[in-house]
């Protein structure tokens, strides 16, 4: 796991005086992803930089830039390749020689021999830049899934991209406000797609490479998509074994390293079964896990459960809500965008104990979009008559105004497909002054005909790139490598062949729990899901710590911001507090906008 960043001139804008102590910049911002080394390469029409966490192959031979030895192509790469063992002995049939016993070289040496046709067949997470100097070509590419972040600004004629958007800033004359993101920024807590909150920054996709020449010629290329395997009505039956083989597979994989592993337990089903397929043939596992010390969906004692049953070296740590007024702030600037998923606040906290003993950990995320395990896919009748009548062309103003009714009409006036994920509510819409662009979210949706599907789809393309942005960020922010075991290609296009019910009834999630049946309690198991609740509201209502954040949303700077619809913010601030309404998370998502804005300066 590591940093990257660099440039492509293709208009001659970056002397060669100022292209090294360009790139060394950009690389300093990424210290925190790469503590071990950092490597710079320039040359007249591109610059490479990168900071390395050692995982693989700890020598300095696996530095980066890695060159192959004909000085010929040149790759930075950020990221884990489980299956590179095999695919080295491929190159090696093709007598391929290799210097190093890093994942790096073979990344390199795949690229050279087969090209971006390659990257479909990486079983792992990564990001990079490869250089072919003597035809003056670039690639630069991203996992199947989106697991490892990378983003891209043009300006003046040349390419800069980097892990982080943080990493842009000293390249770049400005970074300015997207208003056209707003919008789905506050009802989804997400901007999927390519775009971001910065106008002049935007994301390689999931799935996809980029060419680039000298020249100046560029494109972009898709050679995976994970809803390509997702239909409407699918037709397969579930093989049990077949799932837990993979599934078990997936997680062994994911333990490779030369400087061993932890697992992130939350107490959940899914760390719970990563911690127990490992703990039979490692017993030495070191497990770490968040407390709420008084809350009321504190899974404390379902975290012991499974450090007894498995053996593991376990290290929990309470956190309150002091700590989370405090850390967000810190929390917000290592996310390059506001945080919007309650949980990061912790994860940054625990990410930081993890650092003191170990580089890598293993989590859970990705379970729910894989298996379905959300309980919104358990359709109400009401919600599946209401997108029928709609997908047949009926409108919501059709009916009549009588109460019976209403409820249907509002769910009508609704896009229920495209809305998974997101936290609708009655002022959500209103809470900025800012049109709803959402065009990468419906074409996401647009495939599929059925409800069902189509959250699915959302979840899968956008709800999950989400999750997988702020473990990355946070984790990286205290220099320690998540993987996400469950965020396979091989997976999903396993498991959304299957009958929609076979993984729903009787409850969401049924293959995993009854794959975790077989270790654990029923109780354990089939309990009510929980997820990372944190009492919000409550503290908000707290004077000082996070109450004091709400401050942010009265005074002249947050008045004078232009998009802010305030007469419908102070109402929700007022109501909150008197304890008429719940709008925490409205009113946490502007005060962390408000926070990211003060951050960036110039926005």
């Amino acid at each position: 796991m590591c940093g990257i960043t660099g440039f492509f001139d293709c208009s001659g804008v970056i002397d060669a005086q100022r292209a090294a102590p360009l790139v060394s910049a950009m690389v300093d911002a990424l210290r925190h992803r790469g503590p071990d080394a950092q490597g710079v390469e320039t040359r007249d029409w591109f610059g490479l930089g990168h900071a390395r966490l050692s995982i693989l192959d700890l020598s300095e031979g696996a530095n980066q830039p890695m060159w192959c030895p004909q000085r010929r192509y040149v790759l930075i790469y950020n990221g884990e390749i489980y299956n590179f063992h095999a695919l080295r002995r491929e190159l090696e049939a093709r007598s391929v020689v290799f210097r190093t016993s890093s994942d790096t070289e073979v990344v390199l040496q795949a690229l050279i021999t087969w090209g971006p046709e390659c990257l479909v067949r990486f079983e792992g997470m990564f990001a990079g830049a490869f250089i072919d100097t003597q035809t003056g070509t670039a690639l630069l590419f991203r996992d199947h899934l989106g697991i490892k972040p990378l983003y891209i600004a043009q300006e003046g004629g040349a390419f800069y991209f980097a892990s982080e958007v943080k990493a842009l800033r000293p390249a770049l004359s400005s970074l300015e406000l997207n208003t056209d993101a707003l919008y789905e920024h506050m009802n989804f807590r997400f901007v999927a797609g390519d775009r971001t909150l910065y106008r002049n920054v935007r994301k390689l996709l999931p799935g996809h490479f980029m060419k680039l020449s000298k020249a100046g010629e560029h494109s972009t290329h898709r050679y995976y998509n994970v809803t390509d395997s997702l239909t409407d009505y699918p037709a397969q039956t579930a093989d049990m074994d077949a799932i837990e083989d993979l599934l078990d597979t997936s997680i062994r994989e994911h333990t490779l390293s030369d400087v061993g592993y932890s697992v992130q337990l939350s107490g959940g089903i899914d760390s719970s079964y990563i911690t127990r397929i490992l703990s039979r043939s490692d017993k030495a596992i070191d497990t770490y896990s968040i407390t709420l010390p008084g809350a009321v969906y504190d899974e404390e004692l379902y975290q012991r459960q499974v450090v007894e049953m498995c053996g593991t070296s376990h290290h929990s740590y309470a956190c309150t809500s002091e700590d989370f007024a405090k850390a967000l702030p810190l929390v917000t600037r290592a996310l390059d965008f506001p945080s919007v998923h309650t949980g990061t606040i912790f994860l940054y906290l625990l990410c930081g104990h993890i650092r003191e003993k170990h580089k890598v950990v293993l989590t859970g995320e990705g379970a729910d979009e894989l298996f379905l395990g959300y309980s919104r896919y358990q359709l109400p009748w009401m919600n599946k008559l209401a997108f029928t009548l709609k997908t047949a062309g009926l409108k919501a103003s059709w009916l009549p105004n009588l109460p019976k009714v209403q409820g249907l009409k509002n769910l009508m006036s609704r896009d229920l497909g495209l809305e998974a994920g997101s936290f609708h509510s009655d002022i959500s819409e209103r809470l900025v002054h800012a049109a709803r662009h959402l065009d990468y979210r419906e074409k996401t949706i647009a495939p599929f005909k059925s409800l069902l599907a189509q959250m699915i789809a959302s979840d899968q393309s956008c709800y999950l790139a989400s999750l997988l942005d702020r473990q990355d960020k946070i984790s990286m922010a205290h220099s320690v490598e998540v993987r996400v075991p469950f965020c396979s290609p091989k997976l999903f296009d396993a498991i959304n062949p299957i009958k929609h019910h076979e993984k729903l009834n009787p409850v969401p999630k049924i293959l995993l729990k009854k794959l975790l049946a077989k270790h654990f309690p029923t109780d354990f198991v089939y309990r009510q899901k929980n997820g990372f609740s944190l009492p919000i509201a409550q503290w908000l209502r707290q004077p000082g710590l996070l109450g004091g954040y709400l401050d942010y949303l009265r005074d002249d700077t947050f008045k004078q911001r232009g998009f802010y619809n305030l007469p419908v913010i102070e109402m929700a601030i007022d109501q909150h507090l008197k304890g008429e309404r719940d709008y925490a998370k409205e009113l946490l998502s502007l005060f962390s906008l408000e926070i990211w804005l003060r951050q960036s300066k110039g926005l």
